[in-house]
């Protein structure tokens, strides 16, 4: 199951079936968009969401404010389960308990490149574009 938080009051948001897994992340990734999350403006700020494999259509793709804390709890057969966090395994957490996930304090600073702009960068690897200058997909 997951929660997340909204002071005072507490809503319970999903309940995720066995053997899923729910990224987080805080914009768009390549893992999120394979999982079937939603494409984000980098300028955008909020706590992507996506269920991984989800057993039931009710559990879909969120986006949340980033000042929401997100209190990821599974409850597996095993005594544990795994905490990845850009694909390292950085912890065991026992069955039953919560992980609390929020944004940092800090932004990271990240290289941008002049000339480079999102949507351009959706049409190139997304294959968008204007069927008449042969780009996209047409078949």
């Amino acid at each position: 199951r997951f929660f997340f938080f909204n002071d005072p009051a507490t809503t319970e948001i999903y309940t995720l079936s066995l053997h899923d897994a729910l990224p987080i992340s805080t914009g768009s990734t390549g893992y999120n968009l394979s999982a079937g999350g939603p494409i984000m403006e980098p300028k955008m700020a909020g706590l992507l969401l996506t269920p991984l494999n989800p057993h039931s259509l009710s559990n879909r793709p969120l986006v949340i404010a980033d000042d929401k804390t997100v209190l990821v709890e599974a409850y597996t057969p095993q005594d544990f389960y795994s905490l990845t966090v850009d694909g390292q395994r950085v912890a065991k957490v026992e069955s039953g308990r919560g992980v609390l996930v929020k944004r940092a304090k800090n932004d990271a600073c990240l290289v941008n490149f002049a000339g480079r702009y999102f949507y351009d960068v959706l049409r190139q690897k997304l294959g968008w574009g204007d069927i008449q200058e042969g780009r996209g997909n047409t078949k």
